[in-house]
């Protein structure tokens, strides 16, 4: 918490050198959409990655507009079908760009939230492809370029649910455990071979978007807030942070509650959104 009372939230414009590119995966809508936003704003060329070429061209011409003397590249790819190829191709679309942020936005809930014994095999196949396999490949094909082009930084966006070890949503939450450790690794490297590359994994909590449009609150904040909290915790000096400050005082009261009351709350908090329960009411 205390890093917010030193920090500017302007340590970003390090990594904006020689006509820099970010690359946001996810970045069709939400977090990911206002992310690609927020870094025209502050000087970035953007290659934003989704599924969906449609909707992706729909982002590029509103944020050229907004931003007009910057750039704007797509890379259409499905993340839940990861293969050498497909990410071999990314590499080629991203070219001889000077790639300087990567931003590993993209994650994938279990398709139906539900208890683990009646998830199916393509609900775990789909969130382990986009939360473990894409973001991997992705990053070690990506990482030398952002190497050669130091000072750079790599973005992991984590979740809440690995902190609090969210019910009926065991994979995901696994996944960004996974992106945990693998962000203090990368970072351990980096620093253990005196490479430039600044490496955060960003605990996100609860955020209004389009998948999860549950109105805004205190603890459940807009994409276009949590999107400017990212890119201002750049600089921080730690690995994990939470960026937006609403979310750190949600974790410090959690913290301060014994392990059985804090599952207590947030088992509460999920129940209404079993789909083996919703589909009862609605029966």
């Amino acid at each position: 918490m205390l890093w917010r009372l030193f920090h500017s939230g302007r340590h970003i414009e390090r990594y904006i050198h020689d006509d820099a590119w970010a690359l946001v995966t996810g970045a069709s809508d939400g977090i990911g959409k206002a992310l690609v936003d927020e870094l025209l704003g502050r000087g970035f060329n953007v290659l934003i990655h989704g599924r969906n070429a449609a909707k992706l061209e729909r982002v590029k011409e509103e944020m050229l507009a907004k931003h007009p003397a910057r750039q704007v590249a797509l890379v259409v790819c499905d993340a839940s079908q990861v293969s050498y190829g497909m990410i071999e191709d990314v590499v080629r679309q991203v070219g001889d760009r000077n790639l300087t942020c990567l931003v590993n936005n993209l994650g994938a809930t279990e398709r139906r939230i539900l208890p683990f014994a009646k998830q199916q095999w393509a609900d775990v196949e789909d969130t382990t492809n986009i939360g473990i396999r894409f973001v991997a490949q992705l990053t070690r094909a990506l990482l030398p370029k952002l190497v050669a082009h130091q000072p750079s930084v790599l973005l992991n966006l984590g979740s809440s649910s690995q902190l609090v070890h969210a019910p009926f949503v065991p994979v995901y939450a696994a996944t960004k455990g996974f992106l945990l450790t693998l962000s203090q690794c990368i970072d351990l490297e980096m620093r253990a071979d005196g490479l430039d590359v600044e490496v955060l994994y960003l605990d996100v909590g609860e955020v209004n978007t389009t998948a999860h449009d549950v109105g805004e609150s205190f603890i459940v904040v807009s994409s276009p807030s949590m999107g400017k909290a990212i890119v201002d915790a750049v600089g921080c000096g730690g690995v994990f942070v939470t960026p937006h400050w609403h979310h750190e005082c949600v974790n410090s009261v959690l913290a301060c509650l014994p392990r059985r009351l804090q599952d207590y709350f947030v088992t509460q908090s999920m129940m209404p959104r079993r789909l083996d329960i919703v589909d009862k009411k609605t029966q």
